[in-house]
């Protein structure tokens, strides 16, 4: 059942409701707000201020795409970010690189992991600009040693886990 009943700011609109299309104009601020009550809020909102926002809480909108912007906040502070020039920030609200990360808290900024089955190594890769061709290797095993491979897969140096260095 539908229900619409008129109010001192508009409709309101009680029961499912069917559209192939909505044209707002002539609104004020916010443009468009879907809201869900209870325990297990759900938002959506649009606006010419701050775009377009996510929000699963409250009307904090932790996740918010405006203009040329992407952020993504919890807790109320924003965590992540990417800029008009595709620069993503974690951590920091003007990443100056295609990934910035800082770690505010005096934490590991990355981790890198090693599938969960004993022989696999975690491992950062370096490839060409198409990354089609591998270029180099840091990666770290089960018995802890940190190798560094070049030329595509040739070890190149290796540090064991007591400290000892092998050309």
């Amino acid at each position: 059942n539908l229900k619409l009943a008129t109010t001192a700011t508009g409709i309101d609109v009680t029961g499912a409701v069917t559209s192939d299309g909505l044209t707002v104009e002539g609104a004020t601020t916010p443009l468009i707000e879907l809201r869900k009550t209870g325990s297990d809020k759900a938002n959506i909102k649009f606006d010419t201020t701050n775009g377009l926002q996510f929000d699963n809480s409250s009307l904090s909108y932790p996740i918010k795409f405006s203009g040329s912007l992407i952020t993504a906040s919890t807790g109320g502070s924003e965590r992540m970010r990417i800029d008009s020039s595709g620069n993503v920030g974690i951590g920091t609200s003007s990443p100056t690189l295609p990934l910035d990360i800082v770690s505010n808290s005096g934490a590991d900024a990355l981790k890198i992991r090693a599938r969960p089955n004993g022989n696999d190594y975690g491992t950062l890769t370096f490839y060409n600009n198409a990354g089609t061709t591998k270029w180099a290797d840091i990666q770290s095993n089960v018995a802890k040693d940190l190798r560094f491979y070049t030329n595509g897969g040739t070890e190149a140096m290796r540090i064991d886990s007591s400290g000892r260095v092998g050309i």
